[in-house]
């Protein structure tokens, strides 16, 4: 039996497992939980509530988090190699310290070893080594900083231009620190 308790130390949830690796921990709630330093390996969370949850220091190597709802989560420190992140939440996730090495964070499968997120925005703005994530569009940095504005309009209209004209600098600002 294996104890999921929140930062509090309040258990939410009794698993009848000897350990977590490879665990289908999918389409459950785990808001608050408590995983830090636990080998979660092979696990599958695809779908869970993973709001707030402590993965400080946890082996993820291969997990799945498809869909899953991540905001919030600290993962500093975790092993997340090779894990796959595709349509989760990845709003105000601490990845500080962690291994990306070979994570798929998005559908198309791009990797990368950091990734930022710019909120407030009219869409999501994921900042990657070489490559922006705006909405659901992917662009290699200097594709879209030597796009012009007839392709800016090409690609999203009236709205995907004045978005670009608000912004560009400031996103752009991103990668030249």
């Amino acid at each position: 039996m294996i104890e999921i308790k929140n930062v509090y130390g309040e258990i939410l949830k009794v698993l009848d497992a000897e350990n977590l690796s490879g665990a289908d921990l999918s389409f459950l709630d785990f808001s608050g939980a408590d995983f830090s330093g636990k080998d979660l390996s092979m696990s599958n969370f695809s779908f869970s509530n993973l709001y707030r949850v402590n993965f400080s220091g946890a082996n993820l190597s291969k997990a799945i988090f498809l869909g899953a709802d991540l905001s919030e989560v600290n993962f500093s420190g975790a092993n997340l190699s090779r894990s796959n992140f595709c349509d989760s939440n990845l709003s105000e996730v601490n990845f500080s310290g962690a291994n990306l090495f070979e994570a798929d964070l998005f559908k198309i499968g791009i990797r990368s070893k950091t990734i930022n997120e710019i909120s407030g925005l009219r869409y999501k703005v994921y900042l990657l080594d070489n490559h922006i994530k705006i909405g659901c569009k992917l662009y290699l940095v200097e594709e879209w900083r030597n796009f012009t504005d007839e392709e800016i309009f090409r690609i999203g209209g009236v709205e995907g231009l004045k978005f670009c004209k608000e912004n560009k600098k400031t996103i752009m600002s991103f990668y030249s620190l």
